[in-house]
């Protein structure tokens, strides 16, 4: 609470006087849109001393209580799958926002164009509206707070093809031989939850959409809620759901599918029957594996669309199935689950908190079928029935108003990317002396020779007189080593000597097609020195005088002035660039700063409109601060 100015508190104390829960910090923004809700509902005086205040005001957009007639159908077409009263920021500036003055303060005019105003208008809002949904920070935050549910179904039409695709593909490995049944494979994969099919709902948005008893998210979002809870306690228990439970229980009963227990036994009954199956009916006959996986793919067939001999409620409780999860997805394993972990077969309904789509669209080798990757991180379960109608009113319970846990989510969330964005900024300036140092050697021209950097290094090995000599290996010079060892150093010699290094010179092993070579010290042209004796040799420290061989005398020279850029480079980030952006932190540090989004019109009714707004993030400034 330190961080948070007195004056927000005293303020949310004056204006919350029904919410009795403290939501500390990270929940100022729940304190300020409750108010807003208040004062909005008070407005007309029809104010209560209700808890729906309390249960429902935690930031909410107010929309209107009416339907406000269309001021603009270009813009309505543009904003698909919105209504006129939906709250939405599309709709409030379609419905508020004065044309005229935007289009003019955009720089736009209807002069000799093929376009009227009012297209021009409706274009501009469009633009405006679509700037404000897809670059909003608060609404990237928000959509965070979603679910959606899973029901863990059986290899249908649509698996069953995907299955067979994934065995060909050879993406899994079934535990029956390849020379088995397709159908065998794909139900051992079953039961063994190397590969398990599911069908997932539509995601459940907390801010997808306001209600239009008391124009709030969380109302709408909790009815939602309760109306798919509703519909698995009423279905949990039909056609189709006992009929999910039976392919369960063909193996093992109520146990799940790879209990060790059952597969011991039924081990033990695929001997007994095998080992007596002379004795005809007097054998032990009892059902094998192979009768099990027949079994369980005759009723993998009855989930199909088009099974023969389906009753009007059969085909009528899979269209209502299939109507609440529309969507088909599946978890592979290459090991499957343990049994131990295994869910029974009533257990069958996962609650997953996110987004469900992590991934790129893409395709598997060999597949049919363009995919992509779910998220699963935030998925709990698996549950029956009961237990996941219990869960669901537990996350509305836990997310609703009062408990301010969803502010606190928002404040994190929002936090985190907003540092993020800091942080972009943070690595652009670490970043700057290479940029500015590498746009100086450019113009230099040695950007290059540094971007190549010194020769590759591929030393050879001599043996020397029982030593070992090794390129870059130092050397000294103990008696006088003419280069070639055979010249004449006399004036009149008929062999002149190119070069002589005299007694106390220094080198460079550099071998030369398996001879023993040195490049000394002094040897302005820097040629290899073919040496006969080992003898005239001492191997001394590397660090007695360094090497100084033109190729090294180059690259020193691209080295020194790199660093020399590299210096000034980062003396004109410390004094140009570095200096502006302290000098912007003195200015946005702790600032208040808005998008001045359009004017309103003349004739707006300025209740409605307030209705509909929401409140500025008190928040965003100690962010700011921080940031800067």
């Amino acid at each position: 609470s330190s961080v948070v100015p007195l004056s927000l508190w005293a303020a949310a104390v004056l204006t919350m006087r029904n919410l009795s829960r403290s939501c500390l910090l990270v929940s100022v923004s729940c304190y300020f849109l409750s108010a807003a809700a208040e004062t909005s509902q008070c407005a007309d005086g029809s104010c209560n001393d209700s808890k729906a205040g309390d249960e429902e005001g935690f930031m909410q957009l107010k929309s209107p209580s009416k339907a406000i007639a269309a001021s603009r159908k270009g813009i309505k077409a543009a904003l698909i799958g919105k209504t006129d009263s939906d709250g939405s920021p599309g709709q409030t500036i379609s419905t508020f926002c004065n044309g005229t003055e935007l289009a003019s303060m955009h720089g736009v005019m209807a002069e000799d164009g093929a376009l009227s105003q009012e297209q021009l208008e409706d274009r501009v809002m469009a633009s405006v509206t679509t700037e404000m949904e897809s670059n909003n920070v608060d609404k990237v935050a928000r959509d965070m707070f979603t679910m959606y549910l899973c029901v863990r179904w059986v290899p249908d039409q649509v698996f069953w093809k995907l299955a067979r695709q994934e065995l060909a593909a050879e993406l899994l490995e079934s535990v029956v031989d390849d020379q088995e049944a397709v159908e065998q494979a794909v139900a051992e994969l079953y039961r063994t939850y190397k590969f398990v099919p599911m069908l997932c709902s539509s995601n459940l948005n907390v801010f997808d959409q306001t209600d239009s008893e008391d124009n709030t998210y969380f109302r709408h979002f909790a009815k939602q809620v309760t109306k798919l809870s509703n519909w698995l306690q009423d279905h949990g228990n039909d056609t189709v759901a006992r009929r999910l439970q039976s392919v369960d229980n063909i193996f093992c009963g109520g146990k799940n599918m790879n209990d060790e227990g059952c597969n011991a036994h039924q081990g033990f009954d695929d001997f007994m029957t095998s080992a007596t199956s002379i004795l005809g009916s007097w054998g032990w006959n009892a059902e094998t594996k192979k009768d099990k996986w027949h079994a369980m793919a005759d009723l993998f067939n009855q989930f199909r669309v088009d099974a023969p001999g389906a009753s009007a409620q059969w085909r009528q409780n899979m269209a209502e199935w299939k109507k609440s999860f529309p969507f088909h997805s599946f978890v592979s394993k290459q090991d499957g689950m343990p049994s131990k972990s295994s869910p029974t077969s009533s257990q069958r309904f996962l609650v997953c908190f996110g987004k469900r789509v992590a991934s790129e669209l893409h395709r598997r080798p060999a597949g049919r079928y363009i995919m992509t990757d779910q998220n699963n991180l935030g998925c709990h379960g698996f549950w029956d029935v009961k237990e996941v109608a219990n869960m669901l009113r537990r996350t509305v319970e836990l997310w609703k108003p009062p408990t301010c846990q969803m502010a606190e989510m928002t404040y994190v969330l929002k936090k985190k990317m907003l540092m993020m964005y800091a942080k972009m900024s943070e690595k652009l300036f670490d970043a700057l002396p290479s940029l500015v140092n590498d746009e100086q050697m450019q113009e230099e021209g040695t950007l290059e020779a540094a971007l190549e950097g010194p020769s590759v290094f591929d030393p050879t090995t001599v043996s020397h007189g029982g030593r070992y000599y090794v390129d870059g290996m130092r050397v000294k010079a103990v008696v006088d080593v003419l280069d070639p060892p055979d010249c004449d150093r006399s004036i009149f010699g008929s062999k002149k000597c190119r070069y002589v290094a005299s007694e106390g010179s220094y080198g460079t092993v550099s071998n030369s097609y398996g001879q023993l070579a040195v490049v000394w010290d002094g040897d302005d042209e820097q040629k290899r020195t073919t040496v006969s004796s080992a003898n005239a040799l001492k191997v001394v420290p590397r660090s007695w005088r360094a090497q100084d061989s033109l190729g090294s005398k180059a690259w020193d020279l691209v080295a020194s002035m790199g660093s020399s850029i590299s210096s000034a480079a980062q003396s004109l980030v410390d004094s140009l660039y570095s200096p502006r952006q302290t000098n912007l932190g003195q200015l946005l540090s702790g600032s208040t700063s808005k998008w001045v989004v359009c004017p309103i019109r003349n004739d707006a009714d300025l209740q409605e409109l307030d209705g509909q707004l929401g409140v500025e993030d008190p928040a965003m400034q100690d962010m700011q601060k921080e940031a800067y």
